[in-house]
């Protein structure tokens, strides 16, 4: 990558016109997610990646349980947590959490981007049905710290971008 080389490389399958690829093996950031080496990983979100794939690496680190690389995810690199993008993970969702929260994530880090916190992101999620699982999740946020009175690059609150009535509803003792 210093000499030039592409950071989201996919080895294709010209065989198909370019459409096919060989399978996520091959794909850099999950190899770099799965190589263990945090020099490797360090180097990587240097570069101009897009959020996804970073969400994704981290996803994959979550998974995988790699302290070393949740850590740089967390103190290097913590507006590439999107794990809120989630909304339906319920006890996975909070085990994550529990994880990061233990390795030192600041539960009001704001996303420079969207002036987002965790909070924020939880209460953009769309649930139809059965909402008690992102509440539950939004209980052990606020029970850990997380303020329902930041506002995002919008001028936005948890409460004020709810779009589930049973979010809405729940976060409206918090105002």
């Amino acid at each position: 990558m210093e000499n030039g080389g592409d950071p989201l490389l996919h080895c294709k399958d010209y065989k198909s016109g370019g459409k096919g690829s060989f399978g996520v093996l091959y794909d850099l950031p999950f190899n770099i997610s799965i190589s263990k080496s945090t020099d490797l990983l360090k180097l990587y979100l240097k570069y101009d990646i897009p959020e996804d794939v970073k969400s994704e690496m981290f996803q994959t680190a979550i998974l995988a349980k790699e302290t070393k690389f949740i850590k740089i995810f967390i103190n290097e690199n913590s507006d590439a947590i999107n794990i809120a993008s989630s909304c339906y993970r319920g006890d996975l969702i909070k085990n994550e959490l529990k994880e990061l929260l233990r390795l030192g994530y600041e539960v009001n880090k704001i996303n420079e981007k969207s002036g987002n916190t965790l909070l924020i992101e939880y209460a953009y999620c769309p649930v139809n049905e059965d909402s008690k699982e992102l509440i539950e999740t939004m209980k052990f946020l606020i029970k850990n710290g997380a303020r329902t009175d930041i506002k995002n690059n919008n001028g936005k609150t948890a409460y004020d971008v709810a779009v589930n009535k049973n979010i809405k509803e729940f976060l409206k003792d918090y105002r």
